[in-house]
């Protein structure tokens, strides 16, 4: 995502541990989607208060707002992943699901694998990384005249090879889903155009009227189309996102509560702690405080 300007990035464990992962085992997801394969012993993580084991031949697939912590992890711990930019996975699987399918897989964190299955991603992933690594090795030692050239093409056939690993995904995911060409309803385009809406607005907009004027829609009817389609409401969806990242930046940045509420947009420090106070029964440090111990 950052060297080769791509909208994904592979990772390996424990390689990434001190980096990408910190050493105390937080995972930060803010605006990506994470895929981590286990390939050799066993890690514990806790994801929003939920414990699990992930183990060689197990998956996990974690989406922004989630708070991912492995707090613990054998000496042969090992484990392939690939971080996805929000925006590129979220293309791919509304093309394919329809939305009430999409907010069930989205709460299926942890997959056991059967043997084919693992095979499958491991050899996507694996060769997705030693195509980029190789790749990038060559672009570097061309011309220069000729490079930007190179790059165009090479970039394209990068993102289908990650495209292609995230349908592989998707499809271990529908094993046990009746699997058709998708035919929205009304509902669930308009789900889906909300659920985007939220994505790209919800540090700056939190008021209802912002997205139904977006959507050419009545607030109540917006409301009324959401609760139905989603069985949750427009300020809940749009609470889940703004916590989810209070949360990620209180815990994984350095950032101080006042710079964290002009992120988020609020017109202050003090309407922020009481927004935050609200949803979780603690003030914003004591929530930094407990997460970090």
């Amino acid at each position: 995502m950052q060297k080769m300007n791509l909208p994904f990035e592979c990772i390996t464990i424990p390689r990434e541990f001190g980096s990408y992962i910190n050493d105390d085992g937080l995972i930060p997801l803010n605006g990506v989607t994470m895929l981590m394969l286990g390939t050799g012993g066993h890690a514990s993580a806790d994801i929003d208060g939920k414990h699990f084991t992930l183990s060689a031949g197990e998956m996990f697939v974690l989406v922004p707002s989630r708070l991912a912590h492995i707090v613990e992890r054998s000496d042969d711990f090992t484990a392939l992943g690939i971080i996805f930019e929000f925006e590129f996975y979220q293309k791919i699987a509304k093309g394919v699901l329809d939305m009430s399918v999409a907010l069930q897989l989205s709460q299926q964190l942890h997959k056991v694998l059967t043997d084919k299955q693992y095979q499958n991603v491991k050899m996507l992933i694996e060769g997705l990384m030693e195509r980029i690594e190789t790749e990038a090795a060559e672009l570097d030692q061309m011309p220069e005249e000729l490079r930007d050239a190179r790059w165009l093409v090479l970039r394209e056939l990068l993102i289908s090879l990650g495209t292609t690993l995230a349908y592989e995904v998707l499809n271990i995911y529908l094993t046990n889903y009746s699997f058709s060409a998708v035919r929205l309803t009304r509902k669930d385009e308009v789900l889906q155009h909300f659920f985007t809406l939220v994505f790209e607005n919800f540090r700056e907009h939190r008021e209802l009227s912002f997205y139904a004027d977006r959507l050419c829609l009545s607030p109540r009817y917006l409301a009324s189309i959401v609760k139905q389609a989603s069985g949750r409401s427009p300020a809940e969806w749009i609470n889940e996102r703004v916590m989810g990242e209070a949360k990620q930046m209180l815990t994984y940045s350095e950032l101080s509560v006042k710079q964290i509420a002009q992120h988020l947009n609020f017109p202050n420090q003090s309407f922020f702690g009481k927004y935050f106070r609200h949803h979780t029964g603690l003030s914003p440090l004591k929530y930094r405080e407990k997460g970090r111990q």
